[in-house]
């Protein structure tokens, strides 16, 4: 009974949300992750059809009119593209005591609820999983590339090993290498997330790391995550040179590209990072969800929306859910639902409806890719660009500098390049002359700041460290620090400052980053 109801409302679902889209646009370039498509010529229109010719069009396939309007090389690779979503009936994954119950009002309405679990924990990820399905994406089709290249296509009736080798590191069952249970196990690891707890972009990267890590051996993967957009390159290198030449290595970057919507300055560049090779996608990017996204027509985003509430991607027997023992799954590669994992259905978002909070994913092969890569970043406007490379990391000389935790994403959302060009951090209390001269830089985006201090008066200077307005990730408080760009309730980490002496920049320093 339980089972046909979630069909039906499936079924519903499906309808209403998976319906396909048509091509409106017969002007701009289709793009997907590197790839560029041509778009189709507008289908000729007669000026007065008769009554059969309108009554036949009345009557074509939906579906058959979609294809039609798409370029067929286009849906080929969106089809390629895997695509994991929502899964219910997967082994339980047990709620903390203080987390979120799993049974709420969006869970009986999508009737993915298990009545018989539901006072132990989580056998669906409908509703808080969306984050963690979308960095599923963009690691499964990292993974896709590197193993199967880029020239590779889904063909149903045709059997591909190791795709269904790396769809099954992607199973809802507790021994998957990328499971929702370890992204899960790791989100409360790397970022105190409980179960049922919605990722943020953070959490996501984090987990990512940590999995890629432990799972190097099977996957020949490395991980560089950056929180602010600034790749530095010893540390890159450090991670994955092996000789002269560079292991893959998959760079993650936690960005915000505004307050509430993506601001306009970053649209070209955002657009680009899609359209070059290395890309593998970015991971969420919009309100209260997520989305994968992998390609972009104008200024329309191509996306995959893991908001579809499936059956649990596992080959099981009998196993009650609450069951642990691996030994209660088969064989996964021998049966697995791979047509689930894939989709030519066409879903698009404009830029200034897309969320400012995302995580854009880049692969990198081999030292020429990552020249490669360079280059297109480098070529690039550095105003309005939101990544850079710089050959190592700045040491700022200062006992509490190493307190800021490098998981916090920097806010790259300004208007313009003077908005905050000059920062005042002088007490509003104190006298005009208790201050040096504010050091002021030109920059792209709002990285933190810091003003010199005066070391003979310490006592009349707020000590603390500052950032820019919006940016900031910290408040006056130390004990009170937190993450605040993220609309979620959850800090995902907290940093504290121990500001028991002044931090000092040099005037003779041209730049802090």
């Amino acid at each position: 009974m339980a089972s046909h109801s979630f069909n039906t409302l499936h079924t519903v679902f499906e309808y209403i949300w998976d319906r396909e889209l048509p091509n409106d646009d017969f002007t701009n370039t289709l793009t997907v992750l590197g790839r560029t498509y041509a778009p189709c010529r507008p289908p000729h229109q007669e000026r007065t059809p008769d009554l059969k010719t309108l009554f036949h069009r009345l009557k074509q396939d939906q579906a058959a009119e979609t294809e039609a309007s798409w370029p067929r090389e286009f849906l080929g690779d969106v089809h390629s593209r895997i695509w994991l979503t929502y899964r219910s009936g997967f082994p339980l994954i047990r709620r903390a005591e203080d987390g979120p119950s799993p049974l709420s009002f969006g869970s009986l309405l999508r009737g993915t609820v298990d009545l018989a679990t539901v006072t132990k924990g989580f056998t669906t990820d409908a509703g808080w999983g969306c984050m963690i399905r979308t960095s599923q994406s963009l690691l499964a089709n990292s993974l896709l590339q590197l193993r199967l290249g880029r020239d590779w296509r889904y063909d149903r009736t045709r059997e591909c090993p190791k795709h269904a080798e790396i769809v099954s590191w992607f199973v809802d069952i507790p021994t998957a290498p990328f499971s929702i249970h370890n992204f899960v196990e790791q989100g409360a690891n790397c970022a105190g997330k409980k179960p049922g707890e919605w990722f943020g972009p953070s959490a996501a990267a984090r987990s990512i790391q940590v999995l890629c890590e432990a799972n190097y051996d099977k996957i020949g993967l490395k991980v560089y995550f950056t929180a602010s957009g600034d790749i530095y390159e010893d540390e890159l290198f450090e991670l994955a040179q092996y000789g002269a030449e560079l292991r893959p290595v998959l760079i993650l970057a936690g960005i915000r590209l505004g307050v509430k919507n993506v601001n306009p300055l970053y649209w070209d560049f955002l657009k680009k990072t899609l359209s070059w090779p290395q890309s593998v996608g970015i991971a969420g990017g919009r309100p209260s969800s997520s989305h994968y996204f992998f390609g972009f027509q104008g200024d329309y985003l191509f996306y995959l929306d893991p908001h579809v509430p499936q059956k649990a991607l596992l080959i099981a027997s009998e196993a009650p859910h609450e069951s642990p023992d691996p030994n209660h799954y088969v064989e996964v590669e021998s049966g697995l639902d791979l047509g689930s994992v894939h989709t030519n259905k066409i879903r698009k978002l404009h830029l200034d409806q897309m969320d400012p909070s995302m995580l854009v994913g880049l692969l990198v092969e081999n030292r020429a890719g990552y020249d490669a890569l360079k280059r297109c970043i480098n070529t690039h406007d550095q105003k309005s660009r939101f990544l850079s490379v710089y050959d190592s990391r700045p040491v700022l000389a200062a006992k509490s500098s190493g307190a800021l935790d490098e998981s916090e994403f920097v806010d790259l959302g300004v208007l313009s390049m003077n908005e905050y060009d000059a920062i005042d951090d002088c007490d509003e209390h104190s006298d005009a002359g208790a201050c040096h001269a504010l050091l002021r830089k030109e920059r792209a985006f709002s990285h933190p700041v810091l003003v010199a201090m005066d070391p003979e008066e310490p006592e009349e200077i707020d000590a603390s460290i500052h950032f820019d307005k919006d940016a900031s990730i910290l408040e006056k408080d130390p004990d009170r620090a937190n993450e605040t760009f993220e609309e979620i309730h959850v800090s995902e980490t907290e940093s504290r400052f121990e500001p028991d002496e002044p931090v000092v920049v040099s005037h003779d320093s041209a730049a802090v980053m």
